[in-house]
């Protein structure tokens, strides 16, 4: 960077970087002001605690989304362990999918090892659906009183439902009453399609005269129970009704197939299954994969042992950044982190594992012996119902369907002088790093 010379003036108690491009931090135009409750502006009036209360509500921020990734991270590890099904794990073999989240894979005890086989998910194969259209649920029913007719089309079978519809009685029908009654047609017809009442929030109005936003709809949807692209499945309306029309039900998203490329050749099929290796290797198309992977398959330890080391790892990080970051964030937090450990620290051994006073494990260096040699034994300490990985998870969930939010600790007021020098501190540093960045 070419620039003339850097000075150093006092603004207030910041410094200010000049160079030959402008000033660090800029300096606004005359009138311009600064954003009502901005850190510019806690600068300029000098109320150094509200501003160090600001630095410190960021960070917070910050640290609890750095939490929430990692806890995501190491549920997902656990959740895409390789579990041997014999206890013998120098035999087992084991598919491992790159992407097991668009494309999981299992080999069976007569798999071909070493070997790689390579597949693309262009798409998944997907059935049909019908949506209605959405609905204020407490609005009345506008049809004409008694019985419509639905016709409902599997596979080629055309069904006859008979709905009835009641708008002007004592206890008229609200539009999620229509609804849930026509789901229970359809759902006592075939066990190959489903029909659910949903709920949303989108902009629904209450039809009495003062007409308060409700913000509550309700719709109809019906779907293939089956894996793959499923039956095939329409609505049409019966002699003297509208039902069909009225709710929006004539419309169906298509149903369709899975295309994929296997071993190099092209492929459509109905369903998402996809046989390797003369159908020892098997794997399931969930979603589009990221072009061609390869699924690799072996035999032995090594995987479950990676994996295994991965999740602790990934446990032990964990600990480690709740421990650093203690001063933001509940002590409950890290209690429900390692209370799984906690209660099996006695076992811990028996796996070649330790648990450390900061709730942390320690490997031993037999851990991958272990696994090799008494795997039944770290099966129940790690694995098994009750194991310390399962136990860990259901926690980890927890803390996710609850929220990182109530894990925040409450930042502790500081007096004037500790947040001035705090502040001064905290902004000398920033300066420092940004001098450095210059030089």
């Amino acid at each position: 960077m070419d620039f003339k010379s850097i000075k150093y003036r006092g603004l207030k108690d910041g410094p200010v970087l000049a160079t030959g491009e402008g000033r660090f931090p800029p300096v606004p135009p005359p009138g311009a002001g600064t954003p009502a409750g901005g850190v510019q502006a806690l600068l300029e009036t000098g109320d150094y605690s509200q501003l160090k209360l600001k630095l410190l509500q960021k960070e917070q921020q910050r640290v609890l989304q750095q939490v929430e990734a990692r806890i995501r991270n190491l549920s997902l590890a656990i959740d895409q362990m390789h579990v041997p099904a014999d206890d013998l794990v120098s035999r087992a073999k084991t598919a491992v999918s790159p992407e097991p989240q668009a494309l999981s894979a299992q080999a069976d005890e007569q798999a071909a090892t070493p070997a790689t086989h390579s597949v693309e998910v262009q798409w998944p194969a997907r059935g049909g659906k019908v949506v209605s259209q959405a609905m204020n649920p407490i609005e009345y029913v506008s049809l004409a009183a008694g019985t419509q007719t639905l016709n409902f089309t599997i596979d080629g079978t055309t069904h006859e439902l008979s709905i009835e519809v009641h708008p002007s009685s004592d206890q008229p029908d609200t539009q999620e009453d229509l609804l849930r009654r026509m789901a229970r047609a359809i759902n006592g017809l075939d066990s190959r399609v489903q029909a659910q009442v949903k709920t949303g929030l989108q902009d629904a109005y209450d039809p009495a005269p003062r007409s308060r936003p409700m913000n509550r709809v309700v719709w109809l949807e019906v779907n293939s129970t089956q894996s793959g692209q499923g039956v095939d499945f329409y609505f049409s309306d019966g002699d003297d009704s509208t039902l069909a029309q009225t709710y929006g039900l004539t419309g169906t998203l298509p149903r369709r197939a899975a295309s994929l490329m296997v071993q190099g050749a092209r492929r459509r099929q109905a369903g998402n299954q996809i046989s390797l290796d003369d159908g020892h290797v098997i794997a399931q198309a969930k979603d589009s994969t990221s072009g061609l992977v390869d699924i690799a398959v072996s035999q032995g330890a090594g995987v479950i042992t990676g994996e295994l080391k991965k999740v602790i790892g990934l446990y032990n990080d964990l600990v480690s950044y709740l421990d650093r970051h203690a001063e933001l964030l509940r002590p409950s937090l890290k209690d429900r982190v390692v209370r799984p450990l906690e209660e099996r620290a006695g076992l811990m051994p028996r796996a070649g594992l330790w648990a450390n006073a900061n709730g942390s494990i320690r490997q031993g260096d037999n851990f991958a012996d272990r696994i090799l040699s008494d795997f039944s034994r770290v099966r129940s300490v790690l694995l098994g119902e009750g194991g310390w990985s399962g136990a860990l998870k259901q926690k980890l969930d927890q803390i996710l369907s609850t929220g990182l939010e109530p894990f925040a600790a409450e930042l502790p007021p500081r007096s004037e002088l500790t947040a001035r020098r705090e502040a001064q501190s905290l902004l000398m540093d920033l300066s420092g790093g940004i001098i450095s960045a210059y030089a």
